[in-house]
């Protein structure tokens, strides 16, 4: 008879680990999480508003001098190999420093809102591939270079929904640790022209329910509808570190 090889047994053994986690996957009973997180976002890029540009370049710290409210959330609902998932950022600021096209010092006012919503399967236990769409609301007001209260902003807002496709990564680190990465990529010029996120967290997990997260984000989004005073542009990168805690149930 012929002997078996190693690499004939080291493909069986995989082919039924896999199996045996997939199984696991499909017995899974429905887990819901609810999550909030701290995320200080810095800026970088261009925005435009009618016949008023502006460059920002602003680090996460000042940023949070500048922010007037912000709220961060998310909403899980996982039950075999399938989940469902939103995700929520808001924020407010005003008075951020920028350079017009000329190199005048102007400011700029901000209010935005994200809501990602997406569906996700689980090919492995590590994998989970991603399709959703994410709205975007801007509310830009860009301050000429005159002094005083009596500057008139230029402002506009829009709004607008990006589809998206993307793949999250889990890898345990012990039985109470474990680093998770998110990437996504959308527009596809539905929407903005083009728009990414990225976000690479760890997980502590303090008992079975809750969990504390700490970790990165960073979004990117080129947009630009309208011309003359009615045009609205942003090219701008969001990114900066972010702690949050979530609880499952």
């Amino acid at each position: 008879m012929r002997p078996v090889s190693w690499a004939t047994c080291a493909a069986v053994s995989f082919a039924l680990s896999t199996a045996t986690r997939a199984a696991d996957l499909e017995q899974q009973t429905p887990v819901q999480t609810v999550g909030f997180y701290a995320l200080a976002i810095g800026i970088n890029g261009d925005m435009g508003v009618g016949g008023s540009s502006a460059h920002v370049d602003m680090s996460a710290s000042d940023a949070l001098d500048d922010l007037d409210f912000g709220a961060r959330g998310f909403y899980r609902y996982q039950a075999g190999r399938w989940a469902l998932q939103v995700d929520v950022i808001y924020n407010s600021l005003t008075g951020k420093e920028a350079e017009s096209p000329a190199g005048a010092r102007v400011a700029v006012d901000l209010d935005q809102a994200m809501i990602g919503v997406d569906a996700r399967y689980q090919l492995q236990q590590v994998l989970e591939l991603i399709i959703g769409a994410r709205y975007w609301d801007y509310d830009v007001a860009i301050f000429g270079p005159e002094p005083g209260a009596a500057a008139q902003p230029t402002s506009a807002g829009q709004e607008w929904v990006d589809p998206l496709i993307g793949a999250r990564v889990t890898i345990p680190l012990g039985s109470n640790w474990e680093v998770v990465g998110r990437g996504d990529i959308g527009g596809f010029g539905v929407g903005s022209d083009s728009s990414w996120h990225a976000t690479a967290f760890f997980d502590w997990k303090a008992t079975d329910q809750f969990s504390v997260l700490f970790g990165y984000r960073a979004f990117d989004v080129d947009f630009e509808d309208g011309s003359g005073a009615g045009r609205f542009a942003l090219d701008i990168r969001q990114s900066g570190p972010a702690i949050g805690m979530s609880l499952s149930f």
